[in-house]
């Protein structure tokens, strides 16, 4: 099982900046995503066979 953790400093940019790419290549089991800085909802990404809370 393979557990990663990544502090994005805002997803927002990060999305801008190549995140589902690295997001897909780290192939992660469970991904933790920590200091998004967006609210509930005000971001949609597409993330096949994960759960989002």
């Amino acid at each position: 099982m393979k557990f990663m953790s990544w502090n994005v400093n805002g997803l927002r940019a990060t999305l801008r900046h190549g995140f589902v790419n690295t997001f897909t290549d780290l192939d992660a089991d469970i991904f933790g995503i920590q200091d998004t800085r967006v609210e509930p909802n005000e971001v949609k990404i597409d993330l096949p066979g994960y759960y989002q809370y």
